[in-house]
C-alpha cells in the first residue's frame, strides 16, 4: 500500500465487508484473513456482513483474536433467516449484532412493505428490537420507495443510526434521494462501483507502478 491509503485505512471502519464462507458466491478472503489485514492496516473495524447468517458469533472470535480491532456484527433478513423474522434479530440482538440489513439478494421475494405501501407487522416488530438494542439499520437491496417507508418507520420507532445502501441509494431519483437523507440515512457509496468488476481485479494491477 501507499502511503495515502495506509493513512486512510488507520483508524478507519469499513461498514459492509462480505468473506468467505459464504453460501452465495465465492470471495476473495476469508473472515480471519479480513481480521488480520484490517488489524495489520491499524483500522479501527469493520462490520462483517453475510447474505445467509447472523456474524455475530464470528466477530466474537475475531475480536479476541486482535485486541484492539473492533469487529461487528450484523444480520441481513433474507430467506435464510426466515425472511423478515423479529426472532432472528432478537437473537442478533442478544449476541451483540451491531447492524441489522433489509433483504438483499431475496428482495423481491420478501418484502419490507404491504400492497399499500405500509409496512409489514413484521418489519415493525423488528424496527422495535433494532430501537431497544440501539442498533444500525441498513436498507439491503429493497426499492427507493420502500426505503423511504422503511426509515420514516425507523424514525418514529427512535432508531438513530440509517445506512441507504448503493442498492437503494444510486437507483433513486434525486427527489427519492432527496426524500431519503431528509429522513435522516448516511448515503452508502462502496468502493466496489469503482473496480471493472466485482471479482476479477488483483491487488497488483490495482497498484500503481
Amino acid at each position: 500500500m501507499n502511503e495515502l491509503v495506509e493513512k486512510m485505512l488507520r483508524g478507519a471502519y469499513d461498514l459492509h465487508v462480505h468473506a468467505a464462507p459464504d453460501g452465495s458466491q465465492q470471495r476473495r478472503m476469508d473472515a480471519l484473513e479480513v481480521a488480520r489485514c484490517a488489524y495489520e492496516a491499524e483500522m479501527g473495524g469493520f462490520v462483517l456482513r453475510s447474505q445467509d447468517y447472523n456474524t455475530a458469533p464470528l466477530t466474537y472470535a475475531l475480536n479476541q483474536m486482535y485486541p484492539g480491532l473492533n469487529v461487528l456484527g450484523s444480520i441481513t433478513l433474507n430467506s435464510a433467516v426466515g425472511g423478515i423474522n423479529p426472532d432472528a434479530v432478537q437473537v442478533a440482538a442478544g449476541l451483540g449484532a451491531q447492524v441489522v440489513s433489509m433483504p438483499t439478494q431475496d428482495y423481491n421475494r420478501v418484502r419490507v412493505t404491504d400492497y399499500n405501501g405500509n409496512l409489514t407487522a413484521g418489519v415493525q416488530e423488528s424496527l422495535e428490537i433494532i430501537a431497544a438494542y440501539d442498533m444500525t439499520l441498513a436498507s439491503g437491496h429493497i426499492s427507493p420507495l420502500e426505503a423511504i417507508a422503511l426509515f420514516a418507520g425507523a424514525k418514529d420507532a427512535g432508531i438513530e443510526r440509517l445506512i441507504a445502501t448503493p442498492h437503494t441509494f444510486a437507483v433513486a431519483t434525486p427527489d427519492e434521494q432527496r426524500r431519503i437523507i431528509a429522513l435522516g440515512a448516511y448515503a452508502e457509496f462502496a468502493f466496489l462501483a469503482c473496480m471493472r468488476s466485482s471479482a476479477s481485479i488483483g491487488q497488483k494491477q490495482m497498484t500503481p507502478p
